[in-house]
């Protein structure tokens, strides 16, 4: 499987939408101190849809992924 950028939550969410065909979210950050370069926090999620989830559940899932992530990271994470 080639990489699709380099953006390793891209890549993730890339392979499991061609490879494995399983709806995934994958999310991943780093806090970076501006001050000496170092991490200060790092950390991420995967979630998958379990078989039997009901369609009105897999969209609040993906609402509020959307928005929290959004609100901490000013941009939405990777889904396939």
């Amino acid at each position: 499987m080639e990489l699709v950028s380099g953006e390793i939550a891209e890549d993730i969410t890339n392979y499991y939408a061609v490879s494995e065909q399983i709806p995934t979210v994958c999310a991943l950050g780093v806090l970076v101190d501006p001050n000496t370069n170092g991490v200060l926090l790092a950390g991420g999620l995967l979630i998958q849809v379990l078989p039997g989830a009901l369609p009105q559940d897999i969209e609040k899932l993906e609402a509020n992924i959307a928005t929290r992530w959004a609100t901490d990271h000013h941009h939405a994470p990777q889904r396939a």
